[in-house]
This record gives C-alpha cells, sequence and structure tokens, in this order.
C-alpha cells in the first residue's frame, strides 16, 4: 500500500482474512509515526465505529501507516513458535532427558 500498489496489497488482505480478524486497534502499523493506534484514534480518520465489518475494511492511511495483514495476537503466537525453538535448541545443551 505504502508504494501504491494497491491491486496486490488488498490481495494479501484478503487472503489473510481467513487466518485473522484483523481489527485495526489490535494490529501493527508500519510506514507512520506509530506501531499501533487505540479505537479512538482509528474513529477519528475512519468511520467505522465499533462494528468489527467496518473495522475490518479500514486498512491505514499514508499518514497514519499500513496496518500488517495480521492482529498484533497472531504475531506474537507465530512469532513465539520459533523463538522457543531457538531458545528449547540452546537449553536442550544442558538439559538431561527425562528417564
Amino acid at each position: 500500500m505504502n508504494l501504491g500498489w494497491q491491486i496486490p496489497a488488498e490481495a494479501i488482505y484478503f487472503i489473510y482474512s481467513f487466518q485473522c480478524h484483523q481489527l485495526p486497534q489490535q494490529s501493527f502499523y508500519v510506514f507512520g509515526p506509530q506501531a499501533m493506534y487505540s479505537l479512538g484514534q482509528i474513529n477519528a480518520v475512519s468511520c467505522a465505529g465499533t462494528d468489527a465489518w467496518l473495522l475490518r475494511q479500514f486498512v491505514g492511511t499514508a499518514e497514519l501507516g499500513y496496518e500488517v495483514a495480521w492482529s498484533d495476537r497472531m504475531v506474537y503466537a507465530y512469532g513465539s513458535l520459533p523463538l522457543a525453538a531457538i531458545v528449547w535448541r540452546w537449553l536442550s545443551r544442558w538439559l538431561r532427558p527425562l528417564p
């Protein structure tokens, strides 16, 4: 979206919409001044209110930045798996297996 590639960006948002709710107040933003925004800040630039279907359509603006296709919870959940694997691999050198 930041490069002006609206159609490919919308395709990415659509594909990930089956895996994540994509609510803008629970998502990270890139290319903007803040990483996350509150519902009040989002409603100041959009008229979505609290309707989840309208909120899902908001993907950001040039001033706020653009929403990452996954919510913060999905980023944490899927990001913690490789991190846990790295930590386990490092710790397994010193831990003895259970009998």
